[in-house]
């Protein structure tokens, strides 16, 4: 399958789960009250492994400017971000070339 496709997939998945987030839960839920409705240590666990893993700049200046945006957010603008990647590659192959002249 093409990569192009696989990206153009999963945007159209995170658009429709951001449009579910959007209209199927509470007015302004939070995406760490969201995952806190998914599991109630999810934040805490996601915290954790993120100072393990990453460092505390990442969780300082990337995870909590996200947990306080709205649930639907990160996965409509991760959707908006792969449908330009996927518009963005050539259709076709550019090493292939025709060989045939008019």
């Amino acid at each position: 399958m093409k990569p192009q496709r696989i990206l153009a997939v999963l945007a159209a998945i995170l658009f429709v789960a951001a449009v579910a987030l959007a209209t199927a839960g509470p007015r302004s839920v939070s995406l760490a009250g969201a995952l806190s409705y998914v599991n109630p240590r999810a934040v805490e666990n996601l915290h954790n492994w993120t100072l393990r893993a990453l460092g505390p700049w990442v969780w300082l200046h990337i995870g909590q400017p996200l947990m306080i945006r709205p649930a639907w957010l990160p996965a409509g603008a991760l959707g908006l971000i792969l449908a330009g990647v996927a518009l963005s590659l050539p259709a076709r192959d550019a090493t292939r070339r025709s060989t045939r002249r008019s």
